[in-house]
């Protein structure tokens, strides 16, 4: 475990597949959510024993998932407290963007459909697009990605 992570400061791409390696197990995605929650209050007073009774955790179970979450700088202990680090805050949020993608993967189908059409006027194709995606990030993905197509087009 500790080459793992010592190996993430010399590779950001073995940080990622780190990453995606742990938030693919859905009892660490589980324990950052939670703790992601309660980061989001001014004061946390998440401790073990709340993590513990919600995820209905042994004391075994728990501290070798938050040890690993610790190591690999996702979440951090101030006086007892658990909350997500910066840099746990950042993987938590890039996850949600990917959530949210697959909640809507139909409405991202549709523009696709209409993205790659060749009676698609671009006025139309934005106005399609701000309907359709209500994320702002993937509005923001998608319109990028459009538009690189479109100047490739011409």
């Amino acid at each position: 475990m500790r080459q793992l992570v010592t190996g993430m400061r010399k590779s950001s791409s073995a940080a990622l597949i780190w990453i995606l390696k742990v938030f693919s197990q859905e009892r660490y995605f589980d324990m950052v959510r939670i703790i992601a929650r309660d980061s989001t209050c001014t004061e946390n007073n998440l401790t073990s024993k709340d993590i513990m009774d919600e995820l209905n955790l042994t004391r075994r179970q728990f501290n070798f998932r938050i040890s690993r979450l610790t190591v690999g700088k996702l979440v951090k202990k101030v006086n007892n407290k658990y909350s997500l680090t910066e840099f746990g805050e950042e993987a938590y949020n890039a996850i949600k963007i990917i959530e949210n993608a697959t909640r809507i993967q139909a409405r991202i189908t549709a523009v696709d459909i209409i993205k790659f059409s060749e009676y698609s006027v671009d006025e139309e194709m934005d106005r399609i697009i701000n309907s359709l995606i209500h994320n702002e990030h993937l509005r923001e993905l998608i319109t990028q990605t459009s538009l690189h197509q479109r100047l490739e087009r011409s």
